[in-house]
């Protein structure tokens, strides 16, 4: 490496006597961004010291600071391995050279404040460009002021041939100016998925949603999977590799660890990124927190480890360092741009967890704490809640989804000792925009569709006479013409109690309890003549005026079929469900088996049973 030797500026040009100050004083700012990002970036590649000279720079502290590091360079000659300096040394030589510290800790942040030497040749094209600039803007001057002798302004006009040779030769560099790729040359390639249809490879995606609400459990799973491989809850192939967790919350002793062993973790796969080593001006080796800023130590864990499929980031506002606002949409955009070109590079997944903020929105997106930067770059964004009608069931719910179709949301609990994850085994038909506008009242589509209407009328009669199986459920509706996508939103709507039938491994579906008659009767002749029958019903107990009569009926209220053989009494404890055998959790709030089609049904007057 050859190290280029300080040039001064010199003019050969004569100004007139009190001329006006230089145009350049005015136009040109006294701390260009560019020069501090190549000082950083010196930090990173001694090599970069050849990219300028320190004529290049307009503010003196980066003149001093260059020609300290120039210096440094030609007596010392100390580079790692890696091509680094050795900062140890060149900090001990600012101090016995005279440099300040306030000169020092400049220099120090310039370093941490770039990411990597990766950038240096834009840095240094665009200090060239000023210069170059600079030159001609000098050189306009000292003719607008006057030359004596053509033989001077030969020399002026020669010098700006000069300028403008440079700059045209910086314009072909690439270094400044739009850089157009035509379509037809573009290569298109599918996107790889992690998680089939939720989670890309390459990309970053978002998890929302409200301290206490499960995120760290499912990353916990999440990372879990990926380390064991084998398959996502929505049966679709997980593929194994490993994972890193950056997390600002949970203890990975007391918190961490008892997780992914509750899912089953292959912990040899699993990495916390815990702090970022550092040595001081004095040679001690310290630490300090991670923070977006060490994307090249970031970057350094994954080179050191190859295969790594996702990286956690939980929460992210707790990375993004004391000088970022995590409200400004430009500061979030730089500080996740080198993290997006992270994860396209080693093709990995990141995952940015984030809290929701208290106040309510029509979107759910916009829930998100901080930034719409955060959602802007996100490719893939889900939300976590609590189920309204079941604070024990978790919905993950899909957002913005940029690669794909929006596809189903999903169900979980947590329960079992130590606590686990357990899935439900059907999809939930709901984004989280009808998640949102369901729990805060606002909506985004205004009246509901006359479909649904027709859905929930028609699902409302069918679940009277008492549960259903799902399966027999489905076949009725299609017979009936009715989507099962629609049908199953019309069930959120009517909030319909979902249980599992341990005698068959199956779902039913019943009407939550103190549910309403039906408003209209069905056109079935079979249940019209059920209806007349329920006629003859009995009154069997009224504690008060306002207490609904229980009437005892003989024979059910069903739409298609014969009546259904009670079911048996659930065990006290139910088995496992889901992916691990971990018990499941008591789903407090709901009846503790499905009433029989045939029991009871509550009603205020007979003759309501034929309207």
């Amino acid at each position: 490496m050859t190290i280029p030797q300080n040039t001064e500026h010199t003019t050969t040009a004569r100004p007139r006597q009190n001329a006006e100050p230089p145009v350049i004083d005015v136009l040109i700012p006294e701390c260009d961004p560019a020069e501090a990002a190549l000082l950083g970036s010196v930090g990173y590649d001694a090599a970069a010291i050849t990219l300028a000279t320190i004529d290049m720079f307009v503010s003196p502290l980066h003149q001093r600071l260059w020609r300290e590091i120039t210096a440094f360079l030609h007596a010392e000659n100390s580079i790692s391995d890696n091509g680094a300096p050795d900062v140890v040394k060149l900090v001990n030589w600012f101090k016995s050279h005279g440099v300040s510290k306030f000169d020092r800790d400049y220099f120090t942040d310039c370093v941490r404040d770039v990411p990597s030497a990766a950038g240096a040749d834009g840095y240094a094209s665009i200090i060239k460009y000023k210069y170059a600039c600079r030159k001609l803007i000098r050189i306009a001057q000292e003719m607008a002021n006057g030359a004596a002798g053509d033989a001077i302004l030969d020399t002026i006009i020669a010098t700006a041939q000069t300028q403008l040779a440079a700059l045209q030769q910086i314009g072909q560099a690439g270094g400044l100016g739009a850089v157009m790729q035509c379509a037809n040359d573009i290569e298109p390639r599918e996107i790889t998925w992690l998680w089939p249809g939720r989670i890309p490879l390459g990309r970053i995606s978002m998890l929302v949603g409200r301290p206490g609400e499960g995120k760290s459990f499912l990353t916990a799973f999440m990372a879990s999977s990926i380390s064991n491989g084998g398959y996502w809850p929505d049966g679709t192939h997980c593929p194994p590799g490993y994972v890193i967790l950056v997390s600002g919350e949970d203890d990975p002793a007391d918190t961490i660890r008892p997780r992914l062993d509750a899912h089953g973790a292959d912990c040899s796969k699993i990495f916390i990124l815990k702090t970022v080593a550092y040595r001081d001006s004095t040679g001690q080796k310290k630490e300090r927190g991670f923070t977006l800023a060490d994307i090249a130590q970031l970057e350094q864990a994954l080179i050191d480890h190859p295969g790594v499929k996702i990286i956690f980031i939980d929460p992210i506002g707790s990375f993004l360092g004391g000088k970022v606002d995590g409200h400004r949409d430009n500061e979030i955009r730089a500080v996740l741009a080198p993290l997006m070109a992270l994860a396209e590079k080693y093709n990995c997944a990141i995952v940015i967890v984030a809290h929701r903020r208290k106040s309510a929105a029509a979107s759910a997106d916009d829930m998100a704490l901080g930034s719409i930067g955060f959602v802007g770059l996100s490719r893939a964004v889900w939300h976590l809640s609590r189920d309204e009608n079941n604070p024990e069931r978790r919905l993950l719910l899909p957002g913005k989804m940029n690669l794909c179709r929006q596809p189903d949301g999903l169900a979980f609990s947590i329960g079992g000792e130590p606590a686990a994850i357990q899935w439900e085994d059907e999809p939930v038909q709901m984004s989280a925009d009808d998640h949102q506008a369901e729990v805060s009242g606002m909506t985004i589509r205004g009246p509901k569709p006359e479909a649904r209407n027709t859905a929930e009328e028609w699902l409302s009669r069918y679940l009277f006479g008492g549960s259903k199986r799902v399966s027999e459920i489905r076949a009725e509706s299609s017979a009936a013409g009715l989507s099962w996508r629609t049908v199953q939103r019309a069930a959120d709507s009517l909030n319909v109690v979902r249980e599992s039938d341990f005698s068959t491994k199956e779902y039913r579906w019943s009407l939550p309890p103190n549910s309403s008659v039906p408003s209209s009767v069905p056109s079935s002749l079979d249940n019209l003549a059920h209806a007349n029958n329920m006629a003859s019903c009995h009154p069997i107990e009224n504690k008060g005026e306002n207490t609904p009569k229980v009437v005892a009926c003989q024979v059910p209220y069903v739409l298609g079929g014969a009546p259904e053989t009670p079911l048996p009494e659930p065990p006290e404890t139910p088995p496992a469900k889901g992916l691990f055998d971990t018990p499941a959790v008591p789903q407090t709030g709901q009846p503790a088996a499905p009433v029989p089609a045939s029991t009871y049904i509550q009603n205020t007057d007979q003759e309501d049973m034929l309207l």
